[in-house]
């Protein structure tokens, strides 16, 4: 009874993003389940690879990759045993482990795996779905829902949508018998067909799509705001993006606005849950008045973002770096695009700091954000403080951090067709 509170605990911790207290109370609890293993497997084994499924789980979202593969593998491990003495109690949290382990590989950037382990835990809850609908088909369409979201992102387009449609199709059906469990699950569904309509530029569908998410969301969060109100800001988050790619920049900046005020509000309440979302609606609302010239309140929403993610990168580093540095990124564009290079320069030199580090320390993880601002600023100088020799220092590293993924990351030679531009310039400059 002890390490199932202390389980508990650690989830409402993890939830309330209190990482560091979390993890202490899932070790604990990790601990105690151990020893009553040793003397009763039978009873206490299963208990065991679902807490290290639930640090993994922790430390994946704190960008602890390392230990939350290795957790997860020995939760995996656990559980295929169990399911070979017996199936029906344990095949379920065989594909649970599966999809889990997927979502690290795929922030991980290792897509080959990923889709393996998706694929074998579809195949898993398919199976389990023929012989009970009724608890099994939602998990198929939530793995379905996360297949696609690494094809997506591995450009692979056609077999995305047509598993999106699927996993939608069947959330609709769930939803008809049972709106309040799943009609926030279709709303999901309807979000990521929408992004990915977005980025195969049919714009038209993708409005469609985020519109009709974001009526649903409203109505959930009239009856729940608690619950809710979080994913009506997300949702207008993404439609926002959208009509920014689209010159929509009205009512974008209109969406942009409201998802900020819910985040605000929701971030006085609980700002170890939302101060997060509200530099992010920031750093976004900053980019659209980037694109719309507006550079004083870019500018200013820019330097309020990144105040908040310094706040939180000094209680948990591991979480919040990477944003900081990002939002240093985007803040340096700025400055360069209005000449105050001093400052661009400045903001570059430490984005690159804080990314050198992680990547060293993470490089699957961190490796092309790195590149990523490396030939930012071997842009910078080329076009605004014109310098060969750091303009080529900067684009060769991001080469060599790119080389790795060129075969396994498709998008991957976007970077490299900009680095090939920049060193193009100069062997003819």
């Amino acid at each position: 009874r002890v390490a199932m509170t202390l389980n508990n605990l650690a989830l409402l911790q993890s939830d309330n993003k209190d990482f560091q207290n979390a993890e202490k109370n899932y070790r604990e609890a990790l601990d105690i389940r151990r020893k009553l293993t040793e003397e009763n497997p039978n009873a206490f084994l299963a208990y065991v690879a679902m807490t290290l499924n639930n640090l993994a789980s922790l430390q994946q979202n704190n960008n602890d990759f390392q230990n939350a593969e290795k957790n997860y593998r020995e939760a995996l491990d656990i559980r295929r045993k169990l399911a070979e003495e017996n199936p029906n109690a344990f095949l379920a949290y065989v594909a649970s482990t599966l999809n889990n382990l997927a979502s690290l590989q795929q922030n991980n950037n290792d897509f080959q795996n990923a889709e393996k382990n998706y694929r074998e835990a579809l195949d898993i809850r398919r199976k389990l779905a023929e012989e009970n609908p009724n608890t099994f088909l939602a998990y198929v369409a939530m793995t379905l829902n996360n297949l696609a979201s690494l094809q997506q992102n591995n450009n692979d387009f056609q077999n995305a949508e047509k598993n999106y449609r699927e996993a939608l199709d069947i959330r609709r059906k769930l939803a008809e018998e049972n709106p309040n469990a799943f009609l926030a699950d279709v709303a999901m569904t309807l979000n990521n067909l929408a992004i990915l309509q977005k980025n195969n530029n049919d714009f038209q569908n993708a409005e469609k799509n985020y519109r009709e998410a974001l009526d649903i969301c409203r109505k959930l969060a009239e009856e729940n705001p608690n619950a809710f109100l979080a994913n009506v800001a997300m949702t207008l988050n993404n439609l926002a993006i959208l009509q920014k790619n689209n010159n929509d920049f009205q009512n974008a900046e209109k969406n942009y606005r409201e998802a900020l005020d819910i985040c605000r509000k929701l971030a006085e309440e609980n700002p170890n849950a939302f101060l997060a979302d509200v530099a992010m609606t920031l750093n976004n609302l900053a980019i659209l008045q980037k694109n719309n010239n507006d550079f004083q309140n870019a500018e200013k929403n820019y330097r309020e973002a990144l105040d908040i993610c310094r706040k939180l990168a000094e209680e948990n580093p591991n979480a919040f770096l990477a944003d900081v540095a990002m939002t240093l990124n985007n803040l340096a564009i700025l400055q360069s695009d209005n000449k105050d290079l001093t400052n661009a320069e400045k903001n570059y030199h430490e984005a690159l700091d804080i990314l050198r580090k992680l990547a060293e320390e993470k490089p699957k993880r961190f490796d092309l954000d790195y590149a990523d601002t490396l030939i930012n600023f071997s842009d910078f100088y080329l076009k605004d403080i014109p310098n060969k020799e750091k303009s080529l220092q900067y684009v060769n590293k991001a080469i060599n951090h790119i080389a790795p993924y060129l075969k396994t990351v498709v998008w991957v030679q976007q970077l490299q067709s900009k680095a090939d531009a920049t060193i193009t310039y100069w062997e003819n400059n």
